[in-house]
């Protein structure tokens, strides 16, 4: 019988820092000459840089409330989009460069946390109440909600999204990069019954992002969306665009 997967937040770091360690490893005495011609060592890392990504995504299903304590979690995040969905735009100069300016602080970061949630193993539980801790006064407690929401939209963790709503976060606060929404990475995602949460909480779906896209658009051009009493709702007839949408994901840049 095989073993059971590790659902924990321990595995998706863990794997994070193996991967983070061997492209160090291959890398250690590679130029950048060397880097430029070596195909296969450029798709080596590249892969490895989707595993990075797939297990912060896990790891910020599992542990929504420690992702601000992975340095760039949702441009890591996208950028393993980037590979799975859009690889032949990969720039392996970036790549390169990434590797050898931030991932050490990527590595850093999965080890310090490691080591946190083994001294004290009820670190990895969201505590009662999130957002953690003390409860902050009140601006403060509506930054930690709205930032919370937006990253749990990322990474498409419903449960955590409908109680960071119920909590009063605000589904129109735009991310930094992009001008994004918790609410265009719900259309992205298209999880009917979430996007009906969304607009029942009185999300903006008509705000556009740095690109000039709405919700809307992504709802409309969204296949899953397609036929649902949702789009009805918003009055977004179906797409006639057959191709898939963009995504909405945070910069696919490291």
């Amino acid at each position: 019988m095989p073993p059971k997967p590790d659902r924990s937040a321990l595995q998706p770091l863990r794997d994070v820092l193996e991967r983070a360690q061997e492209i160090e490893a291959w890398l250690e005495d590679a130029t950048e000459e060397a880097w430029t011609a070596d195909r296969q060592l450029q798709a080596a890392v590249e892969r490895n840089y989707g595993v990075i990504g797939e297990a912060l995504r896990r790891f910020g299903r599992a542990a929504p409330h420690l992702v601000d304590r992975i340095p760039d979690f949702p441009r890591i995040v996208g950028f393993r989009n980037r590979i799975t969905h859009m690889y032949d735009t990969i720039d392996s100069q970036r790549v390169w460069d990434v590797s050898h300016s931030r991932l050490a602080d990527l590595r850093d970061a999965c080890q310090t946390l490691l080591q946190a949630i083994a001294r004290d193993p009820t670190l990895e539980q969201p505590p009662p109440g999130w957002p953690p801790g003390v409860p902050p006064p009140p601006a403060q407690r509506a930054r930690h909600l709205n930032t919370a929401l937006l990253r749990a939209a990322i990474v498409n963790a419903p449960t955590v999204i409908e109680s960071l709503l119920d909590a009063g976060a605000n589904p129109n606060i735009p991310d930094r990069t992009a001008g994004r929404t918790a609410t265009h990475q719900a259309c992205h995602h298209g999880s009917a019954a979430l996007v009906q949460r969304f607009l029942d909480a009185g999300a903006d779906f008509d705000r556009p992002d740095a690109d000039g896209c709405t919700p809307r658009d992504l709802a409309r051009d969204n296949p899953q969306l397609q036929g649902t009493a949702v789009l009805r709702a918003l009055g977004t007839p179906a797409s006639s665009d057959p191709d898939p949408m963009p995504d909405p994901s945070p910069s696919p840049d490291l």
